[in-house]
């Protein structure tokens, strides 16, 4: 008995030595790595069968053995069947998280078009002015009146560069359109005279000096805000009103200055040529309506040559169109020059109306004149009434542009009658009917 007790206790103490090393393969079979000492317990039961003498006991160490398998059958599925739901759970969140960045992305396409649909309807935006294409058939389009408009130029005094040019119009229009117009010059006083004539509705055009015009508009200069007026507008720059202060070489003056205290003729009382003397006294600190500082003479251009041809003045004011028939006849006798400005002179008239410039004749313009003199000058414009209709300003003004070599002939001041000066020196608005013709061609837009 003693002999089995101690054999059974080897046999107990085999089994633990086996349940202990099962437990330990599982628990490295866990971690990944081989257990060696898994066979060294099954040499352990090669003892049982020594002890052949006690069958009884067999039995006994049966039961024995059978729990060492339950740990080891079970144990390996243990761990593997938990790895095995671990890998279906991966696909889950990726399946659903592909589709749903994708489905926004497919409304995003067509947001493009979105922006795509204004800026198709923004192309026709520049076509806009499409519409002022047809405008080049407005002539054709102005209904032909009964009888033609009865049309009054005013320029200034006959023969001189207005006048020509006023009348060389009036004939243009009659003979271009005359189932429109019915045009006739008038002979004038000048601007200051023409833009009364306006105002009152004795005429419907009329020439004028730009910077007379800016003071008549504004009520400044030889205007208040009592006598200013609006009842005008302009039509087109026509060319430049050059100063021309001549006076015998022999009398040595050679600034504006020397002639205080002498005869001057200045110009028909209250004409622009008359102005523009008011003006150049002014910025040489004299005055000649008040003070007296030199004698004025009111004469008009024609008489003005005769009076310092006869010595009866010592200067004239000759501010006008370059190359005028009363300049070539006094410079060509080589008796008389021109006086120049100095460039503090032009400053101090454009300060005092901004319609003033500068402007050089050129060296050898007119005869014995070899050499270029610096002067003023300021714009000639056309203007018309106010209440003139639009249609007749617009004819008129694309008249003037597509007949300008017939005006040319008239007077060669006209040459500078060019799209690319039509707005030169604009003092004041331009009618609507002036506008539209100069949107068509391209100076205004």
């Amino acid at each position: 008995m003693s002999m089995n007790k101690k054999r059974s206790g080897k046999i107990i103490r085999i089994l633990a030595l086996v349940l202990v090393a099962v437990l330990m393969v599982s628990v490295l079979g866990g971690c990944g790595q081989p257990v060696t000492q898994a066979p060294a317990p099954a040499p352990a039961p090669a003892p049982a069968p020594a002890p052949a003498p006690a069958p009884a006991p067999a039995p006994a160490p049966a039961p024995a053995p059978a729990p060492a398998p339950v740990p080891t059958a079970p144990a390996a599925p243990v761990p593997t069947a938990p790895a095995a739901p671990a890998a279906p759970a991966a696909p889950v969140p990726t399946a659903p998280a592909a589709p749903v960045p994708t489905a926004p992305a497919a409304p995003a396409r067509p947001a493009a078009p979105v922006p795509a649909a204004p800026a198709a309807p923004a192309a026709p935006a520049p076509a806009a002015p499409a519409p002022a294409a047809p405008a080049p058939a407005a002539p054709f389009e102005v209904v032909k009146p009964r009888s033609p408009h009865l049309i009054q130029i005013a320029g200034a005094t006959a023969g001189g560069t207005y006048f020509l040019l006023a009348n060389g119009i009036a004939q243009m229009l009659n003979t271009r359109l005359p189932e429109f117009f019915k045009a006739s010059a008038q002979a004038t006083a000048g601007t200051a005279a023409n833009i009364r004539l306006m105002d009152r509705g004795d005429v419907e055009f009329a020439f004028g000096q730009a910077g007379i015009a800016f003071e008549a508009f504004n009520g400044v200069g030889n205007y208040t805000p009592a006598t200013a007026t609006k009842t005008f507008s302009g039509v087109t720059y026509l060319y430049p009103n050059v100063f021309q202060i001549v006076v015998p070489k022999d009398l040595k003056v050679k600034s504006f200055t020397d002639l205080r205290g002498r005869r001057v003729a200045v110009g028909a009382s209250g004409s622009a040529t008359e102005l523009n003397a008011r003006d150049l006294a002014r910025v040489h600190d004299m005055d000649y309506m008040v003070k007296r500082e030199f004698v004025p003479e009111f004469t008009s251009e024609a008489s003005s040559v005769e009076l310092i041809q006869n010595r009866q003045v010592d200067a004239v004011n000759l501010i006008g169109a370059l190359g005028s028939a009363s300049m070539r006849t006094l410079m060509a006798t080589g008796r008389y020059e021109i006086l120049p400005f100095s460039d503090e002179v032009v400053l101090a008239l454009n300060k005092l109306n901004p319609a003033y410039y500068r402007f050089v004749i050129p060296a050898n313009f007119y005869p014995n004149q070899p050499e270029p003199v610096a002067v003023a000058a300021v714009a000639n414009w056309l203007y018309v009434a106010n209440r003139v209709p639009e249609d007749i300003v617009y004819l008129v003004t694309k008249a003037i542009y597509e007949n300008q070599p017939m005006l040319q002939a008239v007077h060669v001041a006209a040459a500078d009658i060019k799209r690319e000066n039509a707005l030169r020196g604009m003092a004041v608005p331009l009618h609507p009917g002036a506008a539209r013709y100069f949107r068509e061609i391209g100076v205004l837009r």
